[in-house]
């Protein structure tokens, strides 16, 4: 199911100062049918990060919170990798294949010292 061009991806549009580049991006987002989602990672690949929205994580009341937390984000990592990284650009998708051997380690890591919690 493709999505439709919506007032969300028109409000979020707007925070592209350069009308050229709003253009073009809004014109990619109606002939692709990009989803919210798709069109708000697209603006961070053009800012180059994060939009800085929202609060902060919350802080770990604990160690075994804290490394459930560590095992969640980087299980999603690794599944991120396996299901998009072919997508990349070349320059990314070489830095990201040398990093997915540590991502499993760190994620094997953090299964292990769950597993020795319980």
């Amino acid at each position: 199911v493709k999505s439709r061009f919506g007032t969300s991806h028109l409000s979020r549009l707007v925070s592209i100062h350069k009308s050229k580049q709003r253009r073009q991006l809004g014109r990619k987002a109606i002939k692709d049918q990009w989803s919210f989602s798709e069109l708000d990672g697209a603006i961070r690949a053009i800012r180059g990060g994060s939009s800085k929205r929202g609060r902060p994580p919350r802080q770990p009341r604990d160690d075994s919170a804290a490394v459930g937390e560590f095992l969640k984000l980087t299980s999603r990592w690794v599944k991120w990798y396996e299901l998009y990284a072919r997508k990349l650009p070349r320059g990314l998708k070489d830095r990201a294949a040398k990093m997915y051997p540590d991502l499993l380690e760190l994620r094997n890591a953090s299964t292990q010292w769950s597993g020795r919690r319980t």
